[in-house]
């Protein structure tokens, strides 16, 4: 399974590559169940803003990024679909078996993420 980069806001387009979600900022992570947090990154690229009446985009501007990383267990399968709850939006996976499990990201308006998959290994289950 690969890295995710969603736009945790888009969820109809969600199903591609990762989790890019509200605006940048800097302070502590977002709040989540079911994911490891791991070190923040800063991305930086060019990009134009609009077109002129002419038709020309007009001249690119650098725009930077802090996301914080984030990693779901691999065990959890594949992302299915992403469902907003409150200040939070909840990552729905589907596992080989068929099962569904959710982790949840508070703060999604406020953090930008990136949202991978990690390996899990010595998987115990405990049912009460």
């Amino acid at each position: 399974m690969g890295r995710w980069l969603v736009p945790v806001a888009a969820a109809a387009a969600a199903l591609v590559c990762g989790v890019a979600v509200g605006q940048a900022r800097s302070g502590d992570a977002p709040r989540a169940t079911g994911v490891v947090h791991a070190r923040s990154y800063t991305v930086s690229y060019k990009m134009p803003f609009d077109v002129g009446v002419d038709g020309v985009w007009k001249p690119a501007e650098r725009i930077d990024e802090v996301r914080q990383r984030v990693h779901v267990p691999q065990h959890l399968g594949e992302l299915v679909t992403i469902t907003p709850h409150g200040a939070a939006d909840v990552l729905w996976y589907r596992s080989a078996e068929g099962v569904l499990r959710n982790v949840v990201i508070e703060r999604v308006a406020e953090d930008l993420l990136h949202v991978e998959t990690a390996p899990s290994r010595e998987i115990d289950f405990t049912y009460r």
